[in-house]
């Protein structure tokens, strides 16, 4: 197992987790406190409690892009949780093991499988008990629901969020008026974004919740991006880029400050901000951004600056990092399916004589020319 280092998780999400876990309330808090100052799954001697802060552990990498560190922390979970219940019997109500099967479920949302992470939903459902993690779950459902053209509504949502402040969960509170921003930006309801992004903002400084604070900047100066005001985006993105102590949303102030460039048709300026970006993302593993940042940097190379080589450069580099975080157990969708399609593509387009020749040779070589639908069961088992 890679050891990946924790000081920076540490010093950005272990005092925000255990405020969560505490917000649920399954978890007494005499034993968290002592976790405060120095959080350690592996001291724990109580095998539920280690179970919760492993999957707390994997919130916190995945929070940081980390996907293959969270995935890890999150089967060791899972295999706390069911060595100590008969799953395959009729569900038992344990809290633990429906907190551990929530956060699966953010996961494979993360990794785009929305199917996958109804699954984890529903059988989370099954196995809860407080009432705070059954709204918790019923607003991942609903997420769900509209993130997938089930629901165009976003009563409900908002009525889970300001649920979540009744019950003294601010964090969620937060979080959900965060989605609802990104909703309704989504649908082009601009001002309706800004509204639910100045409350979760708002609430967010008053809690004093940091990272949320540069979560929602993001997606404000992003919003910005979209309407064309260029000036204020980047006004954002300089400024946080510089703060941020989150490697993710570092990343992110930074890829946004290279789309600024490139809708500005500065395309030396977004290469080189694409660039730092990428470097940020593969010195601290922020394996989510990696091959988005390849493509970026393939596509501006090979369509805007005419530099096939460099393209070229970039697209297998796109399409390397995807294998190996398929290696490593992740899915073949999303980023990591288009950088390699991308990569493919154009070699396919620009040396359709050696394109076969210049795929380089991997564990996944079957997979090539193959379409996903006769590879995509293989893909599966390597989900968490």
């Amino acid at each position: 197992m890679v050891k990946w280092t924790t000081s920076a998780i540490e010093a950005v999400h272990t005092n925000d987790f255990l405020e969560f876990i505490d917000q649920i309330g399954f978890v007494k808090l005499n034993d968290l406190k002592p976790l405060y100052s120095h959080y350690d799954p592996y001291a724990v001697e109580d095998m539920k409690l280690r179970a919760t802060l492993l999957a707390g552990m994997a919130k916190m990498f995945s929070l940081e892009g980390n996907l293959i560190a969270a995935k890890e922390k999150l089967n060791e979970a899972m295999s706390i949780v069911v060595s100590q219940n008969d799953i395959s019997a009729k569900p038992v109500k344990d809290e633990v093991l429906a907190y551990v099967k929530y956060e699966a479920g953010l996961y494979h949302r993360l990794l785009k499988d929305m199917n996958g992470a109804e699954i984890c939903y529903r059988e989370a459902q099954n196995y809860a008990v407080s009432y705070n993690l059954n709204i918790l779950i019923k607003y991942q459902i609903e997420t769900l629901k509209i993130e997938t053209g089930q629901t165009k509504s976003t009563s409900r949502l908002r009525s889970l969020a300001d649920e979540f402040k009744i019950l003294n969960m601010p964090i969620m509170h937060i979080l959900g008026y965060h989605r609802l921003g990104i909703i309704h930006r989504k649908l082009k309801k601009y001002e309706d974004a800004k509204k639910y992004y100045a409350i979760a903002l708002e609430n967010a400084y008053r809690e004093n919740y940091i990272y949320l604070v540069w979560l929602i900047q993001n997606a404000i100066g992003f919003l910005f991006v979209v309407e064309k005001k260029y000036d204020e985006a980047f006004e954002i993105f300089n400024s946080y880029v510089k703060e941020s102590k989150s490697h993710m949303q570092k990343s992110k102030f930074t890829e946004n400050l290279a789309l600024i460039y490139y809708y500005r048709k500065e395309y030396d300026l977004a290469v080189d901000y694409c660039f730092k970006a990428l470097t940020h993302s593969t010195n601290n593993h922020v394996f989510s951004q990696i091959p988005d940042e390849c493509l970026f940097l393939g596509e501006v190379y090979d369509k805007n600056l005419k530099q096939t080589s460099k393209a070229k450069y970039y697209y297998k580099m796109g399409y390397d990092q995807a294998l190996y975080q398929i290696s490593r157990g992740l899915s073949l969708n999303g980023p990591r399916e288009e950088a390699v399609n991308k990569y493919v593509e154009f070699l396919q387009n620009y040396f359709p004589e050696k394109s076969g020749a210049e795929l380089p040779g991997h564990i996944f070589d079957f997979a090539l020319n193959k379409q996903w639908q006769e590879i995509k069961d293989i893909f599966q088992y390597n989900l968490v």
